[in-house]
């Protein structure tokens, strides 16, 4: 058993730590007053600098973004270095390792589809990074329309992609598809691995938010682009105009706000027919496309032209009255063409304790004579 303290020691130093933490809390004092007038002079001042810098580190990235995606191979060497730096650098034999990375997983950025989700990954971040500084969308609009025509372009490039793999496959030999250990790869094997790579990394740079971008941790940029309202994924072009370019397009009263709806019923019907299935074809036709119609009709409410917007609806519901939105689409409907409530006129209501005298009665007025039953009928001539 080990031996305990006795008790007037613990005592002794229970009352000199008492003591101590005593004296210490009396000599803490508040420092002398402070001038507040001036302090939020020098604190406003300084806010105001710190907005000046922000804004320029924010300019500064913008410029350096922007000129890799303008670069001849869209950014893919700006992004190369990206993977060194973050990946490779401090690892020790750096260059050999980014050397064996190019000759392996890099080899798939020389694919035209990975270099276009580059491109397009740095060509969204400049407009994030512009939004972020304080651009307004309607200045942006023309560089945000031209992206989005970008990347139409590449979501139909990668439609054609998808049916490319599948029909590899559908023509694949049963034995060939997991390729023999030690053997020689057929050709359409390794198409179809080669393709399916390159779907894989060009979605991995396109279709992911900014904030889990290699660009964005490699120059620490994470705090500029997290704009109010913006799109975060550069891949998500029914984002971009849902939250960016739509709103923006009804608050102009501007035609091009159709666009939308007539690329997409475009780019979605090109795919179905690419697909040569009964079903895909049924499908966009009996249920994409009138969806995509409705959302084009209401676009008219927004421009004012409520008449041409209950037209269109209702030959769409009409059209189309087993569409699984036939309900709701309804309601909108009926909800767009009821009239405005009634105005009430409140009657106001004496405080407590006021005596309301009631107006005098007035002397009832002369009896009219008796109408012309005739006079109300539709056609009905004075007189008869």
């Amino acid at each position: 058993m080990s031996p305990r303290a006795s008790h007037p020691i613990l005592a002794f130093l229970a009352v000199g730590f008492l003591s101590t933490t005593g004296l210490h809390a009396q000599q803490q004092q508040d420092a002398s007053p402070v001038d507040v007038n001036q302090l939020l002079k020098e604190l406003k001042g300084m806010a105001t600098k710190q907005d000046v810098q922000t804004k320029a580190a924010k300019m500064a990235a913008f410029q350096q973004v922007s000129s890799a995606a303008a670069a001849g191979d869209g950014g893919v060497t700006f992004w190369a270095e990206a993977i060194r730096a973050t990946q490779m650098e401090g690892a020790g034999q750096e260059s050999n390792n980014f050397r064996i990375w190019k000759e392996t997983d890099g080899e798939v950025f020389k694919d035209k589809a990975v270099q276009s989700a580059v491109h397009l990954h740095l060509e969204w971040l400049a407009l994030t990074l512009e939004r972020s500084a304080g651009a307004t969308v309607k200045e942006m609009l023309p560089a945000l329309t031209s992206y989005t025509q970008e990347l139409w372009a590449d979501i139909a490039y990668m439609s054609m992609l998808d049916e490319a793999i599948k029909k590899d496959k559908e023509s694949q030999p049963p034995q060939a598809a997991g390729g023999r250990r030690g053997g020689a790869v057929s050709p359409i094997t390794k198409a179809i691995r080669d393709d399916t790579a390159v779907r894989k990394m060009h979605d991995q740079i396109l279709n992911r938010s900014l904030g889990g971008s290699i660009i964005v941790e490699w120059m620490r940029i994470g705090d500029y682009v997290g704009a109010e309202g913006w799109e975060a994924n550069p891949g998500n072009i029914d984002g971009i105009y849902k939250n960016i370019i739509q709103p923006e397009l009804r608050i102009e009263k501007d035609q091009r706000v159709f666009e939308y709806w007539d690329t997409k019923m475009k780019v979605d019907a090109d795919a179905a027919t690419r697909s040569k299935l009964t079903f895909e074809v049924e499908k966009y036709n009996s249920d994409t496309r009138p969806a995509l119609m409705w959302g084009r009709a209401q676009e008219y409410v927004a421009l004012g032209q409520k008449n041409r917007a209950a037209t269109e609806m209702y030959n769409i519901i009409k059209s189309f009255p087993g569409h699984p939105a036939s309900g709701a689409w309804i309601g909108t409907l009926q909800a767009l063409l009821a009239p405005p409530p009634p105005e009430t006129t409140s009657q106001a209501t004496p405080a407590p304790g006021v005596t309301v005298t009631p107006p005098a009665p007035t002397a009832p007025a002369p009896a009219a004579p008796p109408p012309n039953p005739t006079a109300a009928l539709p056609g009905a001539l004075p007189g008869q």
